[in-house]
């Protein structure tokens, strides 16, 4: 008599080949995104220098928009004006109603900044200071020193006349200004230059039709 052992029905073998097979997967497709993963720079490269999409408050991304749109209007007004220089503050608010320059609702909420206009022998531009630097620091806007009408007429025809001017932000509680506006001076004095990152994707995007 002949006797045949038959063990009993067992998915071990392969939930195990399941297994290994599921491990395979995970790490080529793991080694693939490291290979194409284009790593976020929020890292800067100089200590003086924020990025506006991702260090600054809401609040002071609400201002540092509203300084780069009211620019063009800036340098508009002072080349039409020949030989006035950049607008004072009051007509900035007055004349010209650019925001963030305006006592308004929306300014009271972003920290009710008193701005003031500033100049060395080779900037000049407008300093916001902060009744609440919770809600946002204090924050200057430094344009080229003008060298007359013609300057500012090219400049507020620029495609990007944002880029003009740099913006710097403090968030002391009495935040001041050095004797000169450079850009040692002002790290010096805690003042940290706004930046725009662009990522790679970012900017495959803004250049699709």
């Amino acid at each position: 008599m002949t006797v045949q052992r038959i063990s009993p029905a067992s998915a071990g073998h392969e939930t195990w080949i399941t297994v290994l097979f599921c491990a395979f997967v995970i790490a080529v497709a793991g080694a693939y995104i490291s290979w194409r993963h284009v790593p976020e720079q929020h890292a800067l490269a100089a200590a003086d220098t924020i990025d506006a999409r991702h260090d600054l408050t809401p609040a002071e991304q609400g201002i540092y928009a509203d300084l780069r749109v009211a620019l063009p209007e800036i340098l508009a007004f002072a080349a039409e004006e020949e030989g006035a220089g950049l607008p004072s503050i009051g007509q900035l608010r007055d004349e010209l109603v650019l925001s963030p320059f305006t006592d308004d609702a929306a300014a009271a909420r972003r920290g009710a900044h008193r701005w003031h206009a500033v100049r060395d022998g080779e900037r000049a531009g407008y300093v916001g200071l902060s009744e609440d630097v919770s809600v946002a620091g204090a924050l200057l806007m430094l344009l080229p020193l003008e060298q007359g009408g013609h300057d500012h007429a090219q400049a507020a025809h620029a495609p990007d006349s944002g880029e003009q001017a740099e913006v710097w932000v403090n968030r002391a509680e009495k935040a001041v200004l050095p004797g000169t506006l450079g850009r040692e001076a002002l790290a010096s004095a805690g003042w940290r230059r706004v930046a725009m990152q662009f990522q790679a994707s970012v900017t495959r995007e803004r250049r699709q039709p």
